[in-house]
């Protein structure tokens, strides 16, 4: 079982679901990810923390997918309760843009 940063442990069936997860991502090749969950950006950056790489004069995550960089951006729930409030929501979508740009 691999640990988490709050000392949880994931079970050999989340790990198959991450690595199933991260095919997925190699085969669709993805010009941007948002992972939109607390919990599961911690899972996410845990499990990819090898191919994770912070650009400080972007200011986004780089993935590095099979030799594809693709940014991807790690924030809470978009909606209901305990979510973005709408400017920082209407921030990402800005970032999510610029990101996206070539």
């Amino acid at each position: 079982m691999k640990r988490i940063h709050d000392g949880k442990k994931l079970n050999q069936f989340a790990l198959d679901q991450l690595a199933i997860f991260k095919q997925t991502l190699i085969a669709v090749k993805p010009k941007c990810i948002v992972v939109s969950n607390a919990f599961g950006s911690q899972i996410v950056r845990e499990y990819l923390s090898e191919d994770l790489v912070w650009n400080e004069n972007k200011g986004f995550h780089i993935l590095t997918l099979n030799g594809n960089k693709v940014p991807i951006f790690f924030t809470s729930m978009l909606s209901g309760q305990r979510s973005l409030d709408r400017w920082s929501y209407e921030r990402l979508v800005w970032h999510i843009k610029q990101a996206v740009k070539k």
